[in-house]
């Protein structure tokens, strides 16, 4: 769910152009919402940002299995999700 202010939808005012936006931010970091919020928040200051700007973003159910599967490895290195031995 995408709550935003005419600060971001002065610049992406169609479905179309705020999925071009979020997918992009998306990319950028599949899985924080904060930084999706925040790369979206940038690409309408690079726009103009002439109001103030406001993203808000709530996922709703699981991890798309595309994300999980692009984010497991980096997950692993990190020992993230390892179980831990006592």
């Amino acid at each position: 769910v995408l709550v935003c202010s005419d600060g971001l939808w002065n610049y992406a005012s169609t479905p179309a152009e705020i999925r071009t936006v979020l997918d992009a931010a998306l990319t950028a970091s599949p899985t924080n919402l904060v930084d999706v919020c925040e790369h979206m928040t940038a690409w309408a200051n690079a726009q103009g940002g002439m109001d103030n700007i406001s993203v808000t973003l709530a996922r709703l159910g699981a991890l798309p299995a595309s994300v999980i599967a692009v984010t497991a490895p980096e997950n692993e290195s990190r020992g993230q999700d390892t179980p831990t031995e006592a």
